[in-house]
């Protein structure tokens, strides 16, 4: 993969959107959202910080368990609500 996935959030159908989404991010992990309403990059940028200022030790205990053998779960299961 050269780049990553970009999905617009805005033009795409729920059902298409939330079964891509799905997809890429039990692949991947990371995906580009576009056109998202309600999105403030100053909470985003908040949330990333909280995570990275935790301890490795802290954030390995979300990490599945391919990195980290303690943990039941081969993958995050992401689901949308």
């Amino acid at each position: 993969m050269d780049s990553l996935p970009i999905l617009n959030y805005g033009n795409t159908p729920r059902e298409i959107l939330t079964a891509r989404i799905t997809e890429v991010m039990g692949d991947l992990g990371f995906l580009i959202l576009e056109n998202v309403p309600g999105y403030y990059e100053d909470d985003l940028r908040w949330c990333v910080d909280f995570f990275f200022g935790l301890s490795l030790e802290k954030r390995m205990e979300t990490a599945k368990k391919k990195y980290n053998p303690k943990n039941e779960h081969v993958c995050r299961k992401w689901k949308v609500c």
